[in-house]
């Protein structure tokens, strides 16, 4: 059983937080400052300080007064926008971030930079790097009212940045959009570019090594994870990703095991030992680390499926199905999970259940040799041999080695 390496993603979570003033215009746009009656001034900063105090839909009431007041007035549009995505309304957000920036000819940055982060979220990378792209164009912005949390793919906030006086973050966005396409070699174009700005961020060069190591390039990935360990000691992330270089290699364990030690946690780090663990054969010790890893709160598919894997190979059976539907709860379409609970089932020859099984996994993997080829042993099981026959000779056709005696036995 092969299991898939986890790599640790730097950067990815972020959110425009409460504004530290108001929107900047750019210089070359008319002020609509001078505009504003005293009373949409009012408003407007009454609006602002509800969303500073954390009074969002308050907030929203005194922004709809006001888009209906001043309904050519950008500031509004990026409040409610601002507003939205602290709702979590994110389709509503991006609807005003558009608004603000059809008002200003695409000037406003904060808008523009709010629009790409919410598309990026959403995995909407083609049109994450047109708006990045775009704020690359504008003037380097100074003082900005935006912005944004630098997190771990799921782990606890890191820090605060700002774009303030700085391209950078832009291009580290770039970079990530890229790295999340498989555009390898734009996605390390862009991290140079960030570097070149700002050298002392951890995350571009972990995200770099990242890229380089997806692109099969080890010495590149070392250098720029051992950079970002210079740059920070401590960081997990780095750490982490460096000792997947030679994970497969002696010491693999150990190396995720002082990685645990020094971050005091990483759930990606239990999450590969665990991987070892069941390589090994020590699914109890692979079945602790993945309850570690769900304690740390991580809710990621592969946990659920090998800790399944782990509770099937110590026999607790009940467990493993618990932990296969929980698996396909957060991914619909993953075969091996049907094909994992369609085994369970088979052990427990509820051979009904496990036909079913097998049957979705093929319908999302039509391909793979061994679901027919288990498919076959479960109509056999169930006396229907002309089914195990056509199914023994698919997976004959498809690769499945040392068939031919099953199918001599099914197709008699």
């Amino acid at each position: 059983m092969a299991y898939l390496l986890r790599f640790w993603l730097v950067g990815v979570l972020a959110m425009n937080l409460a504004p530290l003033g108001r929107a900047q215009t750019p210089a070359h746009l008319p002020s609509a400052r001078a505009t504003r009656p005293p009373e949409a001034e009012e408003l407007l900063n009454h609006a602002q300080r509800l969303f500073n105090q954390g009074q969002i839909r308050s907030a929203v009431h005194y922004y709809q007064q006001l888009s209906q007041q001043q309904p050519r007035l950008p500031q509004v549009w990026l409040g409610l926008a601002q507003c939205h995505q602290a709702l979590g309304d994110t389709s509503a957000a991006l609807a005003r971030y558009t608004q603000a920036l059809d008002l200003t000819q695409g000037q406003l940055a904060e808008a523009r930079f709010g629009r790409a982060m919410l598309y990026y979220q959403r995995a909407m990378y083609g049109f994450a790097i047109t708006d990045f792209t775009a704020l690359l164009a504008l003037p380097t912005p100074g003082a900005t009212q935006t912005v944004y949390f630098a997190a771990s793919g799921r782990g606890p906030v890191q820090g605060l940045q700002s774009l303030a006086g700085s391209q950078a973050p832009v291009w580290h966005y770039l970079g990530l959009c890229r790295l999340k396409t498989n555009d390898l070699a734009g996605a390390i174009a862009n991290f140079d570019q960030a570097i070149a700005l700002d050298a002392r961020q951890p995350a571009y060069w972990v995200n770099r090594g990242l890229a380089h190591q997806q692109a099969g390039q080890v010495a590149a990935a070392r250098a720029d994870y051992q950079q970002a360990l210079v740059l920070e000691p401590d960081d997990g992330h780095a750490l982490y990703n460096l000792t997947l270089l030679a994970e497969k290699g002696p010491g693999g364990v150990q190396a995720l095991t002082q990685v645990i030690e020094q971050t005091g946690g990483h759930a990606g780090a239990y999450l590969n030992r665990a991987y070892l663990h069941l390589e090994q054969g020590q699914p109890a010790a692979a079945l602790v680390d993945l309850d570690s890893a769900l304690a740390l709160g991580s809710r990621d598919y592969e946990v659920y499926f090998n800790r399944a894997l782990a509770n099937e190979r110590l026999q607790r059976y009940a467990a493993a199905l618990a932990d296969y539907r929980q698996a396909l709860r957060l991914a619909p379409s993953a075969a091996k999970a049907y094909a994992g609970r369609a085994g369970v089932y088979h052990k427990l020859k509820n051979y009904g259940q496990a036909l079913a099984d097998y049957d979705l996994a093929i319908a999302h993997a039509p391909q793979c040799a061994h679901f027919y080829y288990n498919r076959a042993l479960v109509h056999q099981a169930l006396g229907q041999l002309p089914q195990a026959c056509t199914d023994a000779k698919k997976a004959q056709a498809l690769g499945q080695r040392n068939v031919d005696k099953v199918i001599a036995k099914f197709c008699r």
